[in-house]
């Protein structure tokens, strides 16, 4: 809160003024500043300094005596002076200092009031949202039987340690932040896994139960579903995929592709379905370099104007690279592999298209992770 008063003398053709002024909210970035309205004024300029730099000003009638906005997280001056009836302007008051706080960060992961299941020793990992400006935060943990954790985190995620079984509630407060309001505090619970349970987590809403795990749902899997073009030599069809995450980057999947085209006299239908095995090098699912060994069956069947059929159902394997792309803030996702695939059974004798042999193989695909 600023109460300033500004009492100056002006030439004679200029408005004299006292102006009493208020800082009368600073609320994470959003700003509220008021004057007093002054006789004779026909208008008032307000501005607003960064260091020597101003970054805002703005000219308002005489009957307004507030202005309100959003600012980044820093330290700023305003000033505001006066003009008469006749257009001419006073000198400006007194600066007046203030500081625009950072938001308060909101905790993202582990949902709040949920069970966390991990091995024993394993790896716990925090995340919050960003806030402007700023780019460490103080992180404390509390374990109702686990001495509180304190440690200072750049950027807005952190990997915990050997964390044992307890009840957990954690705050992170902005550095170089102000006394602002609460943080947002959020509780997690962490228990031991099965011997029989792998090391990925899971999530469960926490229930009023003196046993939450022997209440625990199924295994939660990371489900990728694909749609795109595969194309061969001489071919391109859509596709069709799904993706479930396994452990250290691994997952499993299928793909299916179908299409008809038409030639001179000739109509050709293409199935093809795959059970293929990806690894992703850079450890995570569904994201960044992977390679992918697929098997299983192509099914071609042509008709010709003179009533001559022919179909084949083949087997094949494929072996292919690619890099899928996936967006931290989103689940959309996609990419492109290359490589060839080869097929056991010989060619349609009626159709000019090669399906069979050693072929080129590239899939273009966008999709949605869950």
């Amino acid at each position: 809160m600023a109460d300033v008063r500004h009492s100056k003398g002006l030439r004679r053709q200029v408005l004299l003024v006292a102006f009493i002024l208020f800082c009368t909210r600073v609320l994470a970035d959003q700003v509220e500043i008021q004057w007093e309205r002054q006789d004779g004024a026909s208008a008032y300029d307000l501005e607003i300094q960064s260091g020597n730099e101003v970054v805002f000003q703005q000219r308002f009638q005489a009957k307004t005596s507030s202005w309100s906005g959003s600012l980044p997280f820093g330290v700023y001056r305003y000033r505001i002076r006066a003009l008469n009836q006749d257009g001419d302007t006073g000198p400006w008051g007194e600066a007046v200092p203030f500081l625009a706080t950072p938001n308060t960060p909101q905790p993202l992961f582990p949902p709040n009031k949920t069970t966390v299941i991990y091995k024993v020793g394993g790896l716990v990992t925090l995340r919050w949202s960003n806030v402007q400006g700023i780019g460490q935060f103080l992180l404390l943990l509390k374990g109702a039987s686990t001495p509180e954790i304190k440690k200072i985190v750049t950027g807005n995620e952190v990997e915990l340690p050997g964390l044992r079984p307890d009840n957990y509630s954690w705050t992170v407060t902005p550095i170089l932040k102000i006394r602002q309001k609460k943080e947002e505090e959020a509780q997690f619970q962490i228990v031991e896994a099965k011997a029989s349970e792998p090391a990925k987590f899971w999530l469960k809403t926490v229930k009023n139960s003196a046993d939450p795990v022997s209440d625990l749902p199924s295994r939660e899997v990371s489900l990728n579903l694909l749609g795109g073009f595969e194309g061969g030599t001489n071919y391109a069809f859509p596709m069709f995929a799904v993706k479930f995450a396994l452990e250290n980057g691994f997952a499993l999947g299928g793909r299916y592709a179908y299409g008809r085209s038409s030639q001179v006299g000739t109509s050709v239908r293409y199935q093809s379905v795959r059970l293929n095995l990806s690894y992703y090098f850079s450890g995570k699912n569904f994201s960044d370099f992977f390679a992918q060994v697929g098997a299983g069956t192509d099914f071609i069947s042509a008709s010709s104007t003179t009533a001559e059929q022919s179909s084949r159902l083949s087997k094949a394997v494929d072996l292919s690279i690619g890099w899928q792309w996936k967006p931290r803030s989103s689940g959309f996702n996609f990419g492109l592999s290359l490589g060839g695939q080869y097929t056991t059974q010989p060619d349609i004798t009626i159709i000019d298209v090669k399906f069979s042999g050693l072929l080129p193989l590239a899939t273009l695909f966008a999709g949605y992770s869950f």
